[in-house]
């Protein structure tokens, strides 16, 4: 799987989601966010991937979605508030 990013584009995108999103889903996401960025980068536990392992990951995940093994996004989000806070 190969891809073009298209910077802005993907900027676009990403706004256009976050403006969905209400108050408490938006605490949410920034709780997240200054999590792992207030965390050491040797505790980090995300690696910095090539294209080629991100896409790999990507087929992996969409393959995984096709078998049924996915978690719901609302039960993952009611996770997120509880765990976070929000």
């Amino acid at each position: 799987m190969a891809a073009i990013v298209n910077n802005n584009q993907s900027i676009e995108s990403t706004i256009e989601m976050l403006s969905l999103l209400n108050e408490t889903e938006l605490a949410a996401v920034n709780a997240v966010i200054k999590a792992f960025v207030s965390k050491p980068k040797d505790e980090n536990p995300y690696q910095k991937l090539t294209e080629e392992q991100l896409f790999e990951r990507i087929d992996k995940a969409l393959a995984n979605a096709e078998k049924g093994m996915y978690k719901d996004s609302e039960q993952f989000e009611k996770e997120l508030l509880a765990e976070f806070g929000a």
